[in-house]
């Protein structure tokens, strides 16, 4: 990711990013995605991450940086830029349009109101070998105790 030390490649990339994640179909999808059901939801936001993923990949590759560089750095991306460029206002104004590229953008932005210690929401997950929906409820077996779901993803 050195690449992006020099201000002038900085500044190409972060503008080729904001280029293509604008693209009508990604804000299109945001916009479904606030006003969907749960179901058409969950279908649209995983729509949405695999052509958001693969527009990453695209331009990151475009300036020689591979996505496992990105995932495996030991400091997020947005944190390198903003030590290699955080006093230019300039290159700052372009990635600071990129604030997805920070931790928990999409918690932010779709922030759940819930708190630790709330009662849980009878939500549903999609089962991944059936296909069918499976209610939390039907998963908290042990009432008395916290439910805690892991999730993770291979892509």
């Amino acid at each position: 990711m050195d690449v992006l030390r020099d201000r002038d490649v900085a500044i190409r990339f972060g503008t080729t990013l904001q280029e293509r994640l604008g693209d009508e179909k990604l804000l299109e999808m945001e916009d479904q995605i606030l006003v969907a059901t749960e179901q058409e939801a969950a279908e649209l936001v995983s729509k949405a991450s695999k052509l958001f993923g693969k527009v990453m990949t695209e331009v990151f590759e475009e300036y020689g940086i591979s996505m496992a560089q990105v995932l495996m750095s030991p400091e997020p991306f947005h944190e390198l830029i903003a030590e290699w460029h955080g006093e230019d206002q300039e290159v700052m104004q372009i990635y600071e349009h990129l604030n997805f590229l920070e931790e928990g953008y999409v918690a932010k932005k779709f922030r759940n109101p819930l708190k630790v210690g709330d009662p849980m929401i009878n939500s549903s997950l999609v089962s991944i070998d059936t296909e069918e929906s499976v209610s939390l409820e039907s998963l908290h077996l042990n009432k008395d105790r916290p439910l805690a779901i892991v999730g993770s993803s291979l892509s």
